[in-house]
């Protein structure tokens, strides 16, 4: 399954923001049931998306939880943002 991510980011704070969660990645990667994580560019300087790529939406959600604990938390990234991200899950259609 795959969840985007899109993060609204206060003005002129892209560059920091992808730059805080590309250091966070190797935890979000190293998850249990991630199978990759990539974070999407575009030319809007208001937001930037995170694909990541989950065995199952259960995965999602434990590191979903695990971030909200102290342990998963990301020291200073929601400062860099306007307000909450949105998650979109999706699951690959069968053939």
């Amino acid at each position: 399954m795959f969840a985007i991510l899109d993060f609204p980011v206060k003005e002129g704070q892209l560059e920091e923001a992808v730059r805080v969660l590309r250091g966070a990645l190797a935890a979000t990667r190293a998850f249990d049931g991630n199978l990759g994580a990539e974070i999407l560019l575009d030319d809007d300087p208001s937001h930037f998306l995170l694909l990541e790529t989950w065995e199952s939406a259960a995965h999602n959600h434990a590191y979903q939880s695990w971030r909200l604990t102290p342990e998963g938390a990301t020291p200073g990234f929601a400062d860099l943002l306007r307000g909450p991200f949105v998650m979109t899950e999706y699951s690959v259609s069968p053939h």
